[in-house]
């Protein structure tokens, strides 16, 4: 299963529970994938996963998932299951959070860091 189909996933969860409480609307949350080239080490590639909550042009920052590892080639697919099951994995964590439930609520805002 793709990172794509998990994030589809919890997107139509996240509206099941808003209709079963009335809620309207108020967002969804959106997946950005990146790979680049580790800056000191040209054989390790830094793989990073956020997930963004959006609302009305705005962006929050939920979960992000960073690894950094050496992916000989052929073996980029080993890596990105990797990096799938470590995203699903804290989204499973962070469900029933006060952040999950603001989410639902639509009233979700980033947290300092």
């Amino acid at each position: 299963m793709k990172a794509e189909d998990i994030i589809e996933g919890l997107n139509k969860h996240i509206e099941t529970r808003r209709s079963e409480r009335g809620i309207e609307n108020a967002g969804h949350m959106v997946l950005q994938k990146e790979i680049v080239p580790h800056s000191s080490f040209k054989a390790y590639k830094i793989y990073k996963y956020t997930l963004w909550f959006t609302k009305r042009g705005k962006s929050y920052k939920v979960i992000t998932v960073q690894h950094t590892a050496k992916v000989p080639d052929g073996q980029e697919e080993n890596m990105l299951r990797e990096m799938n099951i470590m995203l699903s994995t804290m989204i499973f964590n962070w469900i029933g959070s006060s952040y999950y439930t603001e989410v639902i609520n639509g009233t979700f805002k980033e947290v300092e860091e």
